[in-house]
């Protein structure tokens, strides 16, 4: 894979973990809870959703070993990640269908089914271009892999996508005249701005990198001031 198709890869994979952690969270109210947020027809179906939730945590724990398995150039972490994104799309896709004929709606899991269901076939596409080679003794990506442009885009578009929760899920969310999703807020806002932070911090060492002198300069000013 080229350098730019790598980090699509990248940032599709990390962007549906980070979605599939997000609607695990934000499916534990009615999973566990629904009578207490004015849901009584889920209540029967409470095993469903628990279940679709424990998975869904799976899918996303699966997934972001594979994604770290992936910049350390390990072999088994491109079916891993096939894996992960199978059992999110079947979790995603239990839940649209039982949200959908229970309160009519499948808003927001329907956004992580969607984007689940883009990284797979894309990665599906790329197929074995995907497969990172190797024997795995590899500490990181390798040079020119566009690895690190990759994370630092996945950290910021990450970021973003956790700090703007409130606003793209809370329609669904708004039961007895209040945005559900605001409890979490200050969670959202912290796991958001450590993403940013990360992304601005590595941003600033690939520009001290660049504009620090070769060492072959510095060592042809150091021999000329010792002259």
């Amino acid at each position: 894979m080229n350098k730019f198709t790598r980090g699509i890869a990248l940032v599709l994979l990390g962007l549906t973990v980070i979605m599939t952690f997000l609607g695990a969270v934000g499916s534990i109210c009615i999973s566990w809870f629904p009578e207490q947020y004015d849901f009584p027809a889920l209540v029967p179906y409470k095993p469903v959703y628990q279940t679709a939730t424990i998975f869904t945590f799976v899918a996303g724990g699966l997934g972001l070993a594979a994604l770290i398995g992936w910049l350390r150039r390990k072999p088994w972490a491109y079916r891993l990640a096939l894996a992960a994104l199978i059992l999110g799309l079947l979790t995603a896709g239990t839940k649209m269908f039982f949200s959908a004929r229970l309160r009519g709606s499948t808003a927001p899991t329907n956004i992580r089914f969607y984007l689940t269901a883009v990284t797979l076939l894309a990665w599906l596409a790329w197929g074995r271009r995907a497969e990172v080679p190797g024997d795995g003794s590899a500490n990181g990506p390798a040079e020119g892999t566009g690895s690190s442009a990759g994370v630092t885009l996945l950290l910021v578009l990450g970021g973003l996508l956790v700090w703007s929760t409130p606003w793209w899920a809370g329609a669904s969310h708004f039961i007895l005249g209040y945005n559900w999703v605001r409890v979490l807020e200050p969670h959202l806002w912290l796991a958001g701005g450590l993403m940013l932070a990360a992304a601005a911090w590595r941003m600033g060492r690939a520009w001290a990198r660049r504009t620090r002198p070769a060492p072959a300069a510095q060592e042809l000013r150091a021999a000329r001031g010792r002259a």
